[in-house]
């Protein structure tokens, strides 16, 4: 049987609980997930220490050969490494109307490629909320990974 491969792609600053719950189901359903950086010249931009230091902390939580990186078009990165399975989430509607957008020019640009969506089991918050709580002086260490909460004490966020 031919395993099946799928890369889980976003920013991921942070990588939060959420995140988590969905790299794991879909390693469920998947024999090689790839938590894929995809760097995006929309969202907030961190430096580039802090950006290989939050890769390093994900590859500890979900192993280093599935994280990578890259500044392109996903699906173009999925094309090059063969990969045939694009992971999305979603925490409610909101986020269904805008990943079908998405979908829909992966589509364009790749026939080949599927999309999958999971929900996370418990309320996901986003990234962006949880950088807005950090920076409120609030607890976040109950939405993201230890490993992660770690390097924030460290390198801040």
């Amino acid at each position: 049987m031919k395993m099946k491969r799928a890369v889980y792609p976003g920013t991921f600053w942070p990588f939060t609980n959420g995140h988590l719950s969905i790299y794991k189901k879909a390693a469920d359903v998947f024999g090689q997930v790839i938590v894929l950086f995809a760097l995006n010249p929309d969202k907030p931009n961190y430096a580039f220490h802090t950006q290989h230091n939050i890769m390093k902390a994900v590859g500890e939580i979900v192993g280093c050969n599935n994280v990578a990186i890259t500044d392109g078009f996903v699906v173009e990165w999925c094309q090059d490494s063969n990969i045939h399975h694009v992971i999305r989430g979603l925490r409610n509607p909101t986020d269904y109307f805008y990943e079908e957008n998405i979908r829909k020019v992966n589509k364009l640009l790749a026939p080949e490629i599927e999309t999958v969506y999971f929900t996370a089991d418990e309320d996901a918050i986003s990234s962006s909320l949880i950088r807005t709580l950090y920076h409120q002086g609030k607890d976040i260490r109950n939405y993201v990974p230890g490993e992660i909460s770690e390097m924030i004490s460290r390198e801040g966020l």
